[in-house]
């Protein structure tokens, strides 16, 4: 998910893949928090991401 800035549009209605952004409880916050409770990794920067696999890929080693 990219595009944190859906957030300050209040009003505007956003599709990709499906997914729709809209109202309190669809805001990117509101997903990016419930991505991570489920233990999924968020970026905050897309340089990140690179890491972010690599820490992942590890994990699945041990």
């Amino acid at each position: 998910m990219a595009g944190r800035f859906m957030d300050e549009m209040k009003g505007m209605r956003f599709g990709h893949a499906g997914t729709i952004v809209e109202g309190k409880e669809d805001t990117t916050a509101e997903k990016i928090k419930r991505m991570e409770a489920a233990g999924i990794s968020v970026a905050e920067r897309i340089e990140e991401i690179p890491d972010l696999i690599r820490r992942r890929l590890a994990r699945r080693k041990r």
